[in-house]
């Protein structure tokens, strides 16, 4: 099977608050892991495959806000969000928060 992900991910604690678009359903959770491409979210809501989303993610005391999409739900276990927007600011914290991972951590699969 051919590996389809852009970046590598790290584990890593802090949390995250994903908010549906155009609706008031919001769910918190802690991250998963994280990439410079998107968050699993451990969370037992199921949202929706392909519900556009605002996320938020806090690392090391530092928050990043992006738009993503849901492209992965696991009922009970989490939701992976890929991030399809971030704006310069957020995408330096990520970048941060990425760089901190990268030099301690371990890649998941």
């Amino acid at each position: 099977m051919t590996e389809k992900r852009r970046y590598p991910r790290y584990t890593c604690s802090g949390g995250a608050d994903i908010h549906i678009l155009e609706t008031p359903v919001h769910a918190w959770g802690n991250i998963g892991d994280l990439s410079r491409g998107g968050v699993y979210v451990e969370i037992a809501e199921t949202l929706p495959l392909g519900s556009k989303v605002e996320v938020r993610v806090e690392v090391q005391d530092i928050a990043v806000h992006a738009t993503g999409t849901i492209v992965t739900c696991h009922p009970g276990v989490g939701v992976g969000v890929t991030f399809t927007e971030l704006d310069e600011k957020n995408r330096a914290d990520l970048g941060k928060i990425m760089q901190d991972l990268e030099s301690v951590s371990q890649v998941t699969s």
